[in-house]
C-alpha cells in the first residue's frame, strides 16, 4: 500500500510502517495524506474524514453514541491490479479489526 501511495503522490515518503500506524489508529493522517489514502483504499475521501472524527472521539473519551458510529461501505471502482486487490483486502481487514475491537457492527462487504 505504501508503494501505491508513493506512486500516487509522486514521492517516496510513506513506508509500510507508517501506513500500519494509521490502520492501528496510532497516528491520524492529515487531510493531504487522507486524499491519497482514499485513492489507495478505493474509498471516498469523506469516508476517511468520518473515520478520523470517530478516532478522535475515541481518543477524547467519546461517549457510546460516538463509539457506535459506523462508516458506509461505499467503495469506488478500483483498478484491477495486485496492489488494488491488496488495498481492498486491507480495508476489509481494518473494518473487521474495528468491529472486533469495539463490538460495533460495521458493514463488511
Amino acid at each position: 500500500m505504501a508503494d501505491e501511495y508513493n506512486a500516487l503522490e509522486g514521492r517516496a515518503t510513506k513506508t509500510g510502517k507508517e501506513i500500519g500506524r494509521y490502520e492501528r489508529e496510532v497516528r491520524i493522517p492529515v487531510p493531504y495524506t487522507r486524499k491519497y489514502l482514499a485513492q489507495v483504499f478505493g474509498v471516498d475521501a469523506g469516508e476517511l474524514d468520518r473515520a478520523v472524527a470517530i478516532s478522535k472521539s475515541r481518543r477524547n473519551g467519546g461517549g457510546p453514541a460516538e463509539a457506535q458510529q459506523t462508516l458506509p461501505a461505499q467503495r469506488m471502482a478500483h483498478p484491477r491490479t495486485a496492489v488494488g486487490a491488496v488495498s481492498v483486502d486491507a480495508v476489509d481487514s481494518a473494518e473487521f479489526a474495528r468491529f472486533t475491537r469495539s463490538g460495533t457492527p460495521t458493514s463488511l462487504s
